[in-house]
C-alpha cells in the first residue's frame, strides 16, 4: 500500500509541475498576444503619423483675402491659375495666390483651417506685393464674406526621406 501512495504522490507532483508549466506557457502566450494586439498597432500608427508630419520652414504674418473663379475677380480665364492649374475641374479649395512664394509651395493657416494644407498655384496683381495671400473658394458669396484678415501663415515642407 505504501508504494502505491508514494507513486500516487509522485504522480501528483509531476502533474503539478506540468500544470505549472502550462500556466506559465499560457501566461507568456497571453502576454505576447496582448503586446501584439495592443502595443504593435499603436507603434505602427504613431510611426505613420510621424511620416505624415510636415516641417514648418517659416512663419509669416500676412493679409488674407479670398477670391472665386469669376471674371470680375480674375482675368478672362477665371478657372486657370497662373501656373496652368484648372480650378473648376479640380473644384477643391486648396489653392492660394501669392506673389512671393514659388509655385507648389505648401502653406498652412492654422488659425483659420488648422492642419489643412494649401498650395501656391496662382499670382495676384503686383500692387499687392508678397505679404498677402488670396485663398480660392468655390462660392463667390463666401469669398466676399471672408473679407480681409491678418493671419499667421506657416510655410511647410515634407520631411526628407532617408
Amino acid at each position: 500500500m505504501k508504494k502505491i501512495i508514494k507513486k500516487g504522490k509522485k504522480l501528483r507532483r509531476t502533474r503539478k509541475k506540468k500544470s505549472l508549466f502550462k500556466d506559465l506557457l499560457f501566461s507568456l502566450t497571453f502576454r505576447t498576444f496582448v503586446v501584439i494586439i495592443l502595443v504593435v498597432p499603436c507603434l505602427v500608427i504613431s510611426y505613420l503619423i510621424k511620416q505624415n508630419e510636415l516641417i514648418v520652414v517659416a512663419t509669416r504674418e500676412v493679409v488674407a483675402t479670398a477670391y472665386s473663379s469669376t471674371v470680375d475677380q480674375t482675368d478672362d480665364t477665371p478657372c486657370i491659375t497662373a501656373n496652368g492649374f484648372d480650378l473648376c475641374e479640380n473644384n477643391e479649395e486648396e489653392i492660394i495666390a501669392n506673389n512671393g512664394l514659388k509655385f507648389g509651395t505648401k502653406v498652412r493657416i492654422p488659425a483659420l483651417y488648422g492642419d489643412r494644407v494649401f498650395t501656391v498655384a496662382d499670382r495676384m496683381n503686383s500692387r499687392y506685393g508678397s505679404n498677402r495671400i488670396d485663398i480660392w473658394m468655390t462660392d463667390h458669396d463666401r469669398a466676399i464674406d471672408f473679407g480681409k484678415r491678418m493671419v499667421q501663415m506657416e510655410i511647410v515642407k515634407e520631411p526628407e526621406k532617408n
